[in-house]
């Protein structure tokens, strides 16, 4: 059996978890994981080591870079899952975590939304989907 890439993706925009797990899987041998809400999606985290995590930045109660801090606290089981931040204030974003955050990579949200298949297989080369022209 081909392994795949287990993606975990997080927005408060329901139409923007369907968007990326239909990109993804157009490019990507991957099993895309969705959550709505980011504070259950830091439980689950916490819980389930993935191979890659794709958040948006602004959402309720914790924002990209809170789950970030999250995900990289020394006992985390995602300490150094790679992670893509979506986000619109790209520039802010990126500076903010500048130099602190390994295996980080904020994207432009609406500039990037339709490349996030490319983005994953510059990270994960070996996991382009069979199926893809």
């Amino acid at each position: 059996m081909i392994k795949k890439l287990k993606i975990f993706t997080v927005d408060d925009e329901i139409s923007i978890t369907e968007i990326v797990c239909e990109f993804l899987e157009l490019f990507v041998h991957t099993d895309v994981f969705t959550s709505n809400n980011s504070k259950e999606a830091i439980h689950r985290l916490g819980e389930e080591k993935f191979d890659l995590i794709i958040t948006d930045h602004f959402m309720p109660e914790f924002t990209g870079i809170d789950l970030l801090k999250s995900v990289r606290q020394v006992n985390s089981i995602n300490l150094e899952t790679p992670v893509f931040i979506l986000t619109s204030l790209h520039s802010e974003v990126e500076q903010e975590i500048n130099g602190i955050f390994d295996h980080t990579k904020v994207l432009n949200k609406v500039e990037s939304l339709h490349l996030i298949g490319t983005h994953v297989l510059d990270v994960f080369p070996d996991f382009k989907n069979p199926l893809a022209n």
